[in-house]
């Protein structure tokens, strides 16, 4: 009939998925500084990261808003 739900995350938690992420935030970093800059974030910012997965654009958020800022990270 419906379909049947789930918590169990689709794209997997193990070791080798961690570092498939951090390659793929890696990759992406440079661009992801320019998005947030056209957004307007800076120091002493307050940022929501809503599924944050392993954290690793969270940390850069934290690097951008700097120690007057804050972030809060939220996932699953």
């Amino acid at each position: 009939m419906g379909e049947q739900e789930t918590d169990e995350y689709i794209l997997g938690t193990d070791p080798a998925e961690l570092e498939r992420l951090r390659f793929q935030h890696q990759a992406w970093v440079p661009e992801a500084y320019g998005l947030f800059a056209r957004a307007g974030l800076g120091a002493g910012m307050r940022v929501l990261d809503l599924g944050c997965g392993p954290g690793f654009t969270t940390l850069e958020l934290a690097h951008v808003v700097g120690p007057a800022g804050r972030v809060l990270a939220i996932d699953q």
